[in-house]
C-alpha cells in the first residue's frame, strides 16, 4: 500500500502490528479495580450523588463529587453544587498501570459547604494525604462518611432552601 510519495506500507505487517496494539489492556482497564474501590467508598455514603472517578494521565486519578445530580445543580453547573469537590491522587499508579504503594492525594476544590447566594455554611475539614491504597481509602471514607455527612445533616434546611430557590 502506498502511503505517500516514496513510502510503501506492507499491509500484512500493518495488520499484525495494529492487532497487537488492540489486544493490550487500555489505561482505563488497568486502573479499574482501584478506581472502583474509590467509587464504592464514596457511594456507600452518598448513593444518590454525582461521583466521577477517572484517570487523569497515566499515573494520576481524578475524583469529582457533587452532593446532587446534574438536574439539581444551579444552572446545571457542577461547581454550583453546595459540596462540589475535586480531588487528585498523584502517583496513584505506576506507568505500567499497577497501583502505586506511595500516593499523594490533594483537594483541588471543596472542603466547604455552600448555601444560597454563595454563602459559606461551614468548612468541612479536608486534609491532604500521602500513603498507600489503604490510607487513601481511609481518608476518603473519613471525609465523605463522617465530616461531609455531619455538615450536610447540620445544614439540611439551608441546603433544601438552596435546592428549591435555584431551580
Amino acid at each position: 500500500m502506498k502511503i505517500c510519495e516514496g513510502v510503501e506500507l506492507d499491509v500484512q505487517t500493518f495488520r499484525e502490528q495494529t492487532g497487537l496494539v488492540r489486544r493490550l489492556p487500555t489505561l482505563k482497564e488497568a486502573l479499574d479495580p482501584f478506581r472502583q474501590k474509590i467509587h464504592d467508598t464514596i457511594a456507600k455514603h452518598w448513593p444518590n450523588s454525582t461521583i466521577i472517578v477517572k484517570p487523569s494521565g497515566p499515573t494520576t486519578t481524578y475524583i469529582g463529587f457533587a452532593l446532587w445530580q446534574k438536574n439539581d445543580w444551579p444552572n446545571g453547573i457542577f461547581e454550583n453544587d453546595p459540596a462540589a469537590t475535586k480531588i487528585m491522587i498523584h502517583d496513584s499508579h505506576t506507568k505500567d498501570g499497577d497501583v502505586s504503594p506511595k500516593m499523594d492525594m490533594s483537594g483541588l476544590t471543596g472542603g466547604t459547604l455552600w448555601g444560597k447566594n454563595a454563602t459559606r455554611l461551614t468548612k468541612i475539614g479536608w486534609r491532604d494525604a500521602k500513603g498507600d491504597e489503604k490510607k487513601i481509602l481511609q481518608t476518603l471514607d473519613m471525609y465523605f462518611g463522617k465530616k461531609l455527612k455531619t455538615a450536610v445533616q447540620k445544614f439540611s434546611a439551608e441546603l433544601d432552601d438552596k435546592k428549591k430557590s435555584d431551580r
